[in-house]
């Protein structure tokens, strides 16, 4: 609702004062000004914009435009001409756009969309395999288990692989049983070993 209500009030002075709107203080006398006004319009300088007035009084440039627009309508302030003087015209905003920023911004945006499409998709399939290999380990480890229950001793190896073509590593210690993947890598006894 207060969005509403600060759009219909833009709108209500948008022909008169915008945010860009460059104001200058006029020769009439401060006299029956409010403290807030006259406070404002100490910032009021020709070169400061609604917005940049408004914030240097601690306002948003909502609230600031509605006191400049008050005293622009008492005769304090009036707009800044264009015209030569010391100020020079306002700077053309446009004559700073880089030709073709729209189409380097757009082809930015979807070649990041494509990459973190591309990560997330090797991020998934890496993680899938991670876990059909450690559901494969929970399998054959209870095999395992079974056949030395059966016949006294662990196999001395398994015949599956692992989801990327890697036999499973079975080894026999003193604690008992160790099987394991080598990973995505395929060589054992890396960081990417899966137990």
């Amino acid at each position: 609702m207060e969005s509403l209500r600060i759009l219909d009030e833009w709108s209500v002075f948008k022909d008169r004062i915008t945010q860009e709107t460059v104001l200058q203080r006029t020769a009439k006398p401060t006299g029956g000004l409010s403290a807030e006004q006259a406070e404002m319009l100490k910032y009021v300088d020709g070169k400061n914009d609604t917005t940049v007035v408004a914030e240097l009084y601690g306002l948003d440039a909502f609230e600031g435009a509605k006191i400049l627009l008050k005293l622009l309508e008492s005769g304090y302030v009036e707009p800044r001409r264009n015209a030569p003087g010391p100020l020079g015209p306002a700077p053309d905003k446009r004559s700073a756009e880089i030709p073709g920023l729209a189409l380097i911004i757009g082809v930015i945006a979807v070649l990041a969309l494509a990459l973190s499409i591309f990560a997330h998709v090797i991020g998934v399939s890496y993680s899938t395999e991670n876990i059909k290999a450690s559901e494969a380990l929970d399998r054959l480890r209870f095999e395992l288990e079974v056949k030395k229950y059966q016949t006294g001793t662990y196999p001395a190896s398994v015949a599956e692989t692992d989801p990327w073509g890697s036999s499973y590593v079975v080894k026999t210690t003193i604690d008992g049983l160790v099987i394991f993947s080598p990973g995505p890598d395929r060589t054992a006894n890396t960081l990417d070993d899966i137990y």
